[in-house]
């Protein structure tokens, strides 16, 4: 849910971040300026549907985070623990509806998308 930021703050605090489980659950995750452009692209827009997945219609596991995280920041100490009980194995949405009536696809690549956060939050830290 929000494994990137919190795995990032806690690389850049030279903290361990826990992976729950074996890491293979997997996830869709979107970068935030595809979600804006989402948004300004489609404002004024009339579609015959009024709820749409916004995702990348992609699973990625979390091990697949974890490895793109050690490739871009060189941080390579995570540690696995017990799953969470209950937690959803895997997530993956539908994008098909927002591609055919709004024309609307995601265009940055997880890696890139990682790359381009890291380089945000590692400006931050190193200007506060």
């Amino acid at each position: 849910k929000r494994l990137v930021p919190v795995f990032m703050d806690l690389i850049l605090r030279e903290k361990i971040p826990i992976i729950f489980g074996d890491g293979k659950q997997t996830r869709d995750f979107i970068f935030v300026k595809d979600l804006v452009t989402f948004i300004v692209s489609t404002i004024n827009k009339k579609p015959n549907h009024s709820l749409f997945h916004l995702a990348n219609g992609k699973q990625v596991s979390v091990n697949e985070i974890v490895e793109l995280l050690q490739e871009i920041t060189g941080y390579t100490t995570f540690h696995y623990t017990d799953a969470i009980q209950g937690e959803v194995r895997d997530i993956v949405l539908d994008i098909t509806l927002s591609q055919k009536e709004l024309g609307w696809s995601p265009s940055t690549s997880l890696l890139e998308g990682l790359k381009e956060t890291w380089d945000w939050f590692t400006l931050c830290i190193t200007t506060n």
